[in-house]
Protein backbone atom coordinates (compact mmCIF):
# COMPACT_ATOMS: atom_id res chain seq x y z
CA UNK A 1 0.00 0.00 0.00
CA UNK A 2 1.32 3.64 -1.15
CA UNK A 3 1.81 6.50 1.39
CA UNK A 4 -1.19 8.23 -0.43
CA UNK A 5 -3.36 4.93 -0.44
CA UNK A 6 -2.86 4.82 3.57
CA UNK A 7 -3.65 8.57 4.07
CA UNK A 8 -6.64 8.35 2.28
CA UNK A 9 -7.82 4.79 4.70
CA UNK A 10 -7.14 6.86 7.98
CA UNK A 11 -10.19 7.58 9.63
CA UNK A 12 -8.44 10.68 11.72
CA UNK A 13 -7.58 12.31 7.98
CA UNK A 14 -11.42 12.43 6.74
CA UNK A 15 -12.60 15.75 7.64
CA UNK A 16 -15.68 14.80 5.54
CA UNK A 17 -17.83 13.04 8.08
CA UNK A 18 -19.41 14.93 9.99
CA UNK A 19 -18.20 16.08 13.25
CA UNK A 20 -18.87 18.66 16.43
CA UNK A 21 -16.29 20.48 19.05
CA UNK A 22 -18.94 20.07 22.00
CA UNK A 23 -16.54 16.91 23.75
CA UNK A 24 -14.02 18.73 23.40
CA UNK A 25 -15.24 21.74 24.55
CA UNK A 26 -16.82 19.84 27.60
CA UNK A 27 -13.40 18.75 28.21
CA UNK A 28 -12.03 22.15 28.22
CA UNK A 29 -14.67 23.64 30.36
CA UNK A 30 -15.00 21.23 32.95
CA UNK A 31 -11.73 19.08 33.80
CA UNK A 32 -10.72 19.61 37.22
CA UNK A 33 -13.86 21.53 37.78
CA UNK A 34 -17.00 20.28 39.43
CA UNK A 35 -20.20 20.51 37.30
CA UNK A 36 -22.56 22.97 38.89
CA UNK A 37 -26.14 21.56 39.09
CA UNK A 38 -28.13 24.76 38.21
CA UNK A 39 -30.88 22.96 39.57
CA UNK A 40 -30.55 23.39 43.03
CA UNK A 41 -31.09 27.11 42.05
CA UNK A 42 -33.87 28.76 44.05
CA UNK A 43 -34.53 31.43 41.76
CA UNK A 44 -38.33 30.05 41.14
CA UNK A 45 -39.34 30.86 44.54
CA UNK A 46 -38.44 34.81 44.12
CA UNK A 47 -40.72 37.51 43.07
CA UNK A 48 -40.71 38.83 38.86
CA UNK A 49 -38.99 41.63 40.02
CA UNK A 50 -36.42 40.57 42.16
CA UNK A 51 -36.11 37.84 39.14
CA UNK A 52 -35.73 40.69 36.87
CA UNK A 53 -32.92 42.55 38.65
CA UNK A 54 -31.17 40.00 39.73
CA UNK A 55 -31.03 38.68 36.17
CA UNK A 56 -29.34 41.59 35.28
CA UNK A 57 -26.75 41.85 37.63
CA UNK A 58 -25.45 38.49 36.43
CA UNK A 59 -26.07 38.97 32.29
CA UNK A 60 -23.66 42.00 33.77
CA UNK A 61 -21.28 39.68 35.10
CA UNK A 62 -21.58 37.25 32.11
CA UNK A 63 -20.55 40.13 29.91
CA UNK A 64 -17.69 40.83 31.97
CA UNK A 65 -16.35 37.62 31.80
CA UNK A 66 -16.65 37.03 28.14
CA UNK A 67 -15.27 40.58 27.25
CA UNK A 68 -12.20 39.25 29.66
CA UNK A 69 -11.38 36.11 26.99
CA UNK A 70 -10.21 38.80 24.29
CA UNK A 71 -7.81 40.54 27.55
CA UNK A 72 -6.26 37.48 28.27
CA UNK A 73 -5.65 37.12 24.91
CA UNK A 74 -3.81 40.71 23.95
CA UNK A 75 -1.77 39.81 27.58
CA UNK A 76 -0.73 36.44 26.36
CA UNK A 77 0.60 38.37 23.01
CA UNK A 78 2.37 40.73 24.75
CA UNK A 79 3.87 38.32 27.33
CA UNK A 80 5.16 36.59 24.22
CA UNK A 81 6.54 39.58 22.27
CA UNK A 82 8.21 40.42 25.60
CA UNK A 83 9.73 36.65 25.51
CA UNK A 84 8.13 35.94 28.81
CA UNK A 85 8.94 32.41 30.19
CA UNK A 86 7.12 29.37 29.00
CA UNK A 87 5.60 29.02 32.36
CA UNK A 88 3.86 32.40 32.47
CA UNK A 89 2.88 31.58 28.80
CA UNK A 90 1.16 28.45 29.48
CA UNK A 91 -0.67 29.87 32.56
CA UNK A 92 -1.93 33.24 30.22
CA UNK A 93 -3.52 30.37 27.79
CA UNK A 94 -5.03 28.66 30.43
CA UNK A 95 -6.64 32.01 31.60
CA UNK A 96 -8.22 32.64 27.98
CA UNK A 97 -10.15 28.88 28.55
CA UNK A 98 -10.99 29.96 31.82
CA UNK A 99 -12.58 32.79 31.28
CA UNK A 100 -14.61 30.98 28.52
CA UNK A 101 -16.03 28.62 31.32
CA UNK A 102 -16.95 31.54 33.59
CA UNK A 103 -18.98 33.31 30.69
CA UNK A 104 -20.70 30.25 30.12
CA UNK A 105 -21.28 29.74 34.26
CA UNK A 106 -22.89 33.15 34.52
CA UNK A 107 -25.11 32.84 31.05
CA UNK A 108 -26.41 29.49 32.40
CA UNK A 109 -26.25 30.82 36.26
CA UNK A 110 -28.62 34.18 34.36
CA UNK A 111 -30.94 31.86 33.02
CA UNK A 112 -32.01 30.52 36.07
CA UNK A 113 -33.58 34.30 36.98
CA UNK A 114 -34.53 35.12 33.63
CA UNK A 115 -35.90 31.86 32.35
CA UNK A 116 -35.08 32.37 28.55
CA UNK A 117 -31.46 31.53 26.98
CA UNK A 118 -28.48 33.77 27.71
CA UNK A 119 -26.08 34.36 25.57
CA UNK A 120 -23.45 36.96 25.90
CA UNK A 121 -23.11 39.91 23.03
CA UNK A 122 -20.41 39.69 20.49
CA UNK A 123 -17.56 42.58 21.33
CA UNK A 124 -13.73 42.47 22.70
CA UNK A 125 -12.32 44.92 25.53
CA UNK A 126 -8.60 45.65 24.27
CA UNK A 127 -5.69 46.18 26.70
CA UNK A 128 -5.10 49.77 26.19
CA UNK A 129 -1.91 50.32 24.90
CA UNK A 130 0.84 53.11 25.32
CA UNK A 131 3.63 53.76 22.80
CA UNK A 132 5.97 55.06 25.30
CA UNK A 133 6.09 51.97 26.88
CA UNK A 134 8.75 48.90 25.13
CA UNK A 135 7.50 45.80 24.80
CA UNK A 136 8.77 44.53 28.44
CA UNK A 137 7.69 47.75 30.05
CA UNK A 138 4.18 47.42 28.47
CA UNK A 139 4.10 43.31 29.54
CA UNK A 140 5.16 44.35 33.46
CA UNK A 141 2.68 46.72 33.47
CA UNK A 142 -0.45 45.09 32.18
CA UNK A 143 0.52 41.99 34.84
CA UNK A 144 0.30 45.06 37.44
CA UNK A 145 -3.14 46.23 36.07
CA UNK A 146 -4.48 42.82 35.19
CA UNK A 147 -3.29 40.08 37.66
CA UNK A 148 -1.71 41.99 40.92
CA UNK A 149 -4.42 44.67 40.82
CA UNK A 150 -8.02 43.43 38.91
CA UNK A 151 -7.76 40.13 39.75
CA UNK A 152 -6.68 40.49 43.13
CA UNK A 153 -9.70 42.30 43.58
CA UNK A 154 -11.81 39.92 42.09
CA UNK A 155 -10.57 37.05 44.25
CA UNK A 156 -11.54 39.33 47.44
CA UNK A 157 -15.06 40.16 45.49
CA UNK A 158 -15.83 36.96 44.90
CA UNK A 159 -14.40 35.21 48.40
CA UNK A 160 -16.84 37.72 50.09
CA UNK A 161 -19.61 36.83 47.69
CA UNK A 162 -19.21 33.03 48.08
CA UNK A 163 -19.61 33.71 52.11
CA UNK A 164 -22.46 35.49 51.69
CA UNK A 165 -24.30 34.00 49.24
CA UNK A 166 -26.94 31.51 50.38
CA UNK A 167 -28.50 30.22 46.83
CA UNK A 168 -26.47 26.81 46.05
CA UNK A 169 -26.68 27.40 42.70
CA UNK A 170 -24.56 31.21 42.92
CA UNK A 171 -22.33 29.50 45.38
CA UNK A 172 -21.31 26.76 43.41
CA UNK A 173 -20.44 28.95 40.00
CA UNK A 174 -18.98 31.35 42.93
CA UNK A 175 -16.41 28.67 44.06
CA UNK A 176 -15.68 27.64 40.32
CA UNK A 177 -14.58 31.01 39.47
CA UNK A 178 -12.92 32.24 42.53
CA UNK A 179 -10.60 28.93 42.36
CA UNK A 180 -9.53 29.98 38.54
CA UNK A 181 -9.05 33.68 39.57
CA UNK A 182 -6.66 33.16 42.36
CA UNK A 183 -4.12 31.74 39.43
CA UNK A 184 -4.56 35.00 37.36
CA UNK A 185 -3.76 36.75 40.33
CA UNK A 186 -0.83 34.71 41.08
CA UNK A 187 0.17 34.93 37.61
CA UNK A 188 1.12 38.34 37.83
CA UNK A 189 2.23 38.79 40.79
CA UNK A 190 5.03 36.04 40.15
CA UNK A 191 5.30 37.26 37.08
CA UNK A 192 6.91 40.46 38.56
CA UNK A 193 8.65 39.16 41.01
CA UNK A 194 10.69 37.40 38.58
CA UNK A 195 11.05 40.56 36.35
CA UNK A 196 11.71 43.68 38.58
CA UNK A 197 15.39 42.92 39.91
CA UNK A 198 15.55 45.02 36.21
CA UNK A 199 16.22 48.30 38.22
CA UNK A 200 14.77 50.42 35.20
CA UNK A 201 12.45 48.05 34.79
CA UNK A 202 10.82 48.74 38.43
CA UNK A 203 11.27 52.04 38.11
CA UNK A 204 9.23 52.21 35.11
CA UNK A 205 6.23 49.87 36.70
CA UNK A 206 6.51 52.17 40.22
CA UNK A 207 5.53 55.42 37.74
CA UNK A 208 2.75 53.69 36.48
CA UNK A 209 1.63 52.59 40.03
CA UNK A 210 -0.96 55.37 40.78
CA UNK A 211 -2.16 55.53 37.54
CA UNK A 212 -2.90 51.54 37.51
CA UNK A 213 -4.79 51.65 40.96
CA UNK A 214 -6.52 54.63 39.69
CA UNK A 215 -7.57 53.55 36.56
CA UNK A 216 -8.55 50.49 37.87
CA UNK A 217 -10.88 52.09 40.62
CA UNK A 218 -12.87 54.35 37.85
CA UNK A 219 -13.19 51.32 35.76
CA UNK A 220 -14.77 49.03 38.72
CA UNK A 221 -16.73 51.98 39.87
CA UNK A 222 -17.29 54.91 37.28
CA UNK A 223 -16.83 58.45 39.07
CA UNK A 224 -19.83 59.39 40.37
CA UNK A 225 -20.60 58.57 44.11
CA UNK A 226 -24.29 57.77 43.46
CA UNK A 227 -24.81 54.13 43.89
CA UNK A 228 -28.37 53.95 44.42
CA UNK A 229 -28.97 50.59 42.76
CA UNK A 230 -32.78 49.10 43.22
CA UNK A 231 -31.54 45.65 44.27
CA UNK A 232 -30.59 47.51 47.75
CA UNK A 233 -34.26 47.72 48.11
CA UNK A 234 -34.15 43.95 48.72
CA UNK A 235 -31.66 43.56 51.36
CA UNK A 236 -30.40 40.14 52.38
CA UNK A 237 -32.44 38.63 49.73
CA UNK A 238 -30.41 39.55 46.94
CA UNK A 239 -27.20 39.22 48.87
CA UNK A 240 -28.34 35.76 48.94
CA UNK A 241 -28.28 35.18 45.08
CA UNK A 242 -24.95 36.91 44.91
CA UNK A 243 -25.52 40.62 45.64
CA UNK A 244 -22.98 43.12 47.12
CA UNK A 245 -23.94 46.91 47.11
CA UNK A 246 -21.70 49.36 45.67
CA UNK A 247 -20.67 51.05 48.69
CA UNK A 248 -19.41 47.73 50.35
CA UNK A 249 -17.11 47.10 46.96
CA UNK A 250 -15.57 50.23 47.54
CA UNK A 251 -15.02 49.54 50.83
CA UNK A 252 -13.29 46.64 50.07
CA UNK A 253 -11.11 48.03 47.32
CA UNK A 254 -10.16 50.26 50.21
CA UNK A 255 -8.99 47.18 52.83
CA UNK A 256 -7.15 45.33 49.77
CA UNK A 257 -4.88 48.37 49.77
CA UNK A 258 -4.38 48.41 53.46
CA UNK A 259 -4.46 44.89 54.21
CA UNK A 260 -3.10 43.28 50.73
CA UNK A 261 -1.13 45.45 48.37
CA UNK A 262 0.38 48.08 50.54
CA UNK A 263 2.35 44.82 52.73
CA UNK A 264 2.59 42.78 49.50
CA UNK A 265 3.72 45.31 46.73
CA UNK A 266 7.41 45.68 48.63
CA UNK A 267 8.18 42.31 47.95
CA UNK A 268 7.77 43.13 44.34
CA UNK A 269 10.30 46.41 45.60
CA UNK A 270 7.82 48.47 44.60
CA UNK A 271 6.88 51.70 46.72
CA UNK A 272 2.78 51.50 47.70
CA UNK A 273 2.91 54.53 50.28
CA UNK A 274 1.08 56.94 47.47
CA UNK A 275 -1.47 54.47 47.54
CA UNK A 276 -2.18 54.95 51.45
CA UNK A 277 -5.89 56.50 51.72
CA UNK A 278 -6.65 57.25 48.24
CA UNK A 279 -9.44 55.33 47.99
CA UNK A 280 -11.51 55.34 50.85
CA UNK A 281 -14.69 56.67 51.63
CA UNK A 282 -15.26 60.04 51.24
CA UNK A 283 -11.62 60.26 49.55
CA UNK A 284 -11.31 62.98 46.88
CA UNK A 285 -8.35 62.05 45.15
CA UNK A 286 -9.92 59.71 42.30
CA UNK A 287 -12.02 61.79 39.83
Amino acid sequence: MTDAETLESAPLLDFRAVTTLEHEHRRLMDEHHSRVDFSTSTASSLPEDLRRELADLWRGRTRSEHRSVSIFATYTLDLLAAGAPASALSVACRAQLDEVRHAELFASLTRCYSDRDETPPAGISPIPDDASLSLVELAAVEALHLCVGAETFSCALLHALYGRARDPAVRSCVGVVLSDEIHHARMGWSYLRATLDDASLRATVQRELVPVFDGLHRGLFGTTRDEVDPLDAYGDVARDHGYMPTREQRALFAALVRDVWTPALPTLGLDPSALDGRYELGATAVT
